[in-house]
């Protein structure tokens, strides 16, 4: 019979397999809109060069571009096919691949039924599930956040799904890294593009690309510290 590392491996093909079967409807909701967000996404987990990323964040990415980003990604998964969490994460994050993702996940059986186990929430995913409200004023995550991590406000803005032209813009127009942070908490408080919350701050202090898991741990729990009226 096979070896536990053999059946293992075995699985990861087919989970790629099965993954590959869904690339067309990827692309088909890629060519109308979100190619250059979800193109920035990949790139700040790493999944993808920069240099591909910037093509495809240009205005109109031709079909052909995407096609390359599936192809880069499509390749990327044969050789490392651990990283297929790490894709359907990003493509969750996104209203038109959402219900790819979750179409994609059904297809691989990850369901505790087929051999995947679901893991119980730890207590810091509890204190996180209570703090999904808004901050109560914008200068209360400069006090929190940004004293701590404002060096880091690009990384947290592109998180953020911030345009990166807008970006460009608080670059150019000040080099402090503080008034760089509040401005580009002050774009996500209004353009929202995903949830103001604090408990999405603390995601975002968590991704690869911010690196600030020890940090975000804290403020998670000082947070819960805290009544709603108070932050």
């Amino acid at each position: 019979g096979a070896t536990p590392k053999s059946y293992a491996m075995s699985v990861r093909i087919d989970e790629v397999k099965a993954f590959g079967k869904a690339w067309d409807d990827v692309l088909d909701a890629l060519l109308i809109d979100g190619a250059g967000r979800f193109a920035r996404k990949l790139s700040d987990e790493e999944l993808i060069d920069r240099s591909l990323a910037t093509v495809l964040m240009r205005s109109n990415p031709s079909e052909g571009d995407i096609n390359r980003l599936l192809g880069a990604l499509d390749a990327r998964l044969r050789v490392f096919p651990s990283n297929i969490d790490k894709i359907l994460s990003v493509m969750k994050s996104f209203n038109s691949l959402r219900d790819i993702a979750f179409q994609i996940e059904s297809s691989i059986g990850r369901t505790a039924s087929s051999g995947f186990t679901t893991e119980e929430p730890d207590d810091d995913d509890e204190i996180l599930q209570t703090l999904a409200y808004p901050p109560k004023r914008v200068a209360d995550l400069d006090n929190y956040v940004g004293t701590h991590v404002c060096a880091k406000w690009m990384s947290i803005g592109r998180q953020l799904d911030i345009p990166q032209n807008d970006l460009d813009c608080i670059q150019l127009q000040t080099h402090q890294t503080k008034e760089c942070f509040m401005r580009v908490m002050t774009l996500w408080y209004q353009k929202a593009n995903i949830p103001y919350t604090w408990a999405q701050i603390i995601k975002v202090l968590e991704t690869p690309s911010v690196n600030e898991r020890a940090f975000a741990s804290d403020l998670r729990k000082k947070l819960s510290c805290k009544s709603q009226n108070e932050i």
